[in-house]
């Protein structure tokens, strides 16, 4: 499995502040992770680096989306040969009330 997190705005080789801890330690458990940016994909280019191997399982961990948005971002890790773990209903379910 690989985690996805969002790049910092200003270099897209290095997590956003928010999740850079957990990057850094998830790294150091020897975890694969890969970083995009935010910016780009809602301008609707989705360039993960490094790139996911074919049907590799991706866990997104990152700022929260609305569920089209979510959506999108699942065509996105699909269309690079990623296969995401979290579904647009388990998504919704977990993050919006009264679900």
């Amino acid at each position: 499995m690989r985690l996805l997190y969002p790049c910092a705005p200003l270099s897209r080789k290095e997590p956003d502040e928010t999740y850079a801890e957990e990057f850094l330690a998830a790294q150091a458990m020897g975890m694969a992770c890969s970083l995009f940016s935010v910016e780009a994909f809602e301008s609707g280019h989705f360039n993960p680096r490094p790139l996911f191997a074919e049907q590799e399982e991706i866990l997104y961990r990152g700022w929260m989306f609305n569920p089209h948005r979510y959506g999108q971002l699942l065509e996105g890790i699909q269309a690079k040969g990623g296969s995401p773990v979290t579904s647009v209903a388990q998504y919704r379910l977990c993050h919006y009330l009264p679900e």
